[in-house]
């Protein structure tokens, strides 16, 4: 899914997800 890059910190999974953009797409 794509969520925003707060959301995916706040839920740290920075790691799995690719940064575009200011969004992340979940890999």
């Amino acid at each position: 899914g794509i969520m925003t890059y707060q959301e995916a910190r706040l839920e740290g999974l920075e790691e799995k997800f690719c940064f575009i953009y200011g969004k992340v797409i979940h890999l």
